[in-house]
């Protein structure tokens, strides 16, 4: 899985794919992410990337440790999920 660690990647991946995934985790070795890979196991069909860097997460109005963002290029364009531990 990728890692997005600035606004320039995040519009990058926007401009490529119309629905993206982003998990949300406190670092590249965090149980979250291991959790996000097991996930994707089952899920082929939509881009999934991860964002580990806290002031992007700030950037991106983002105030929880970990969740799921769900980027799209149409209806509101973003839909958060918190997820808390």
């Amino acid at each position: 899985m990728t890692e997005i660690s600035s606004l320039q990647e995040l519009q990058k991946f926007k401009l490529r794919n119309n629905v993206f995934v982003a998990f949300l985790v406190d670092d590249d070795r965090s149980w979250e992410l291991d959790y996000y890979r097991q996930l994707l196991q089952l899920v082929d069909d939509i881009p999934c990337y991860y964002i580990a860097n806290e002031q992007l997460k700030m950037k991106l109005g983002y105030h929880e440790r970990t969740g799921v963002i769900v980027f799209k290029n149409y209806d509101e364009g973003r839909v958060d999920f918190p997820f808390e531990t």
